[in-house]
């Protein structure tokens, strides 16, 4: 609900503090320009690490490049999902799941990615993530950036998305 009087919402955003401190946010405050009806899901991006880190990312991508940066999906219900490299140098096995919640105000506001309908990403991330296991145990996969990090992830995720929808007869790409 909308009061014309106070100009603003009158609901708390359910997303809670995912776009703004401001708990009565909807689409950036600017319901002229963005909608979401549906609260269909994201994939954002944050900016990679601090120090020698961000200097490699800026080195090789370019300063503020959103390919040098940490990619997540970002569901309705509030949850985040995303490769986070393996479990360990001995444990080769991907590590999915949420960005650590001081994370969380780093995204950037404006989503790579938006309007993935959130069953279909979910059963797409499902299928990656079972393929990834089973190819981790057979020792062909283990997180070497730039080539099988959490771009990759996202990409094959998007792409298996796709390939979901085409089976289902709605292969229109999301915006």
């Amino acid at each position: 609900m909308y009061s014309s009087e106070l100009g603003r919402f009158l609901q708390i955003d359910p997303l809670n503090y995912y776009d703004s401190m401001n708990l009565y946010i909807y689409v950036q405050n600017s319901p002229l320009n963005f909608i979401d009806p549906f609260g269909l899901a994201r994939l954002r991006a944050r900016p990679i690490g601090q120090g020698y880190v961000q200097y490699a990312s800026n080195q090789f991508y370019g300063t503020n490049d959103r390919r040098g940066s940490h990619w997540q999906f970002f569901y309705n219900d509030n949850t985040n999902s995303g490769y986070l490299g393996d479990q360990s140098s001995s444990n080769k096995a991907p590590r999915f799941g949420a960005d650590d919640s001081k994370f969380l105000p780093k995204y950037y506001k404006q989503p790579l990615v938006k309007n993935l309908d959130d069953n279909l990403l979910r059963k797409a991330e499902r299928s990656v993530q079972d393929r990834w296991n089973e190819e981790a145990k057979r020792g062909e996969r283990q997180y070497s950036w730039p080539s099988n990090d959490c771009q990759t992830y996202a990409d094959a995720v998007l792409d298996e998305y796709m390939k979901i929808k085409k089976e289902m007869g709605e292969g229109k790409c999301p915006k």
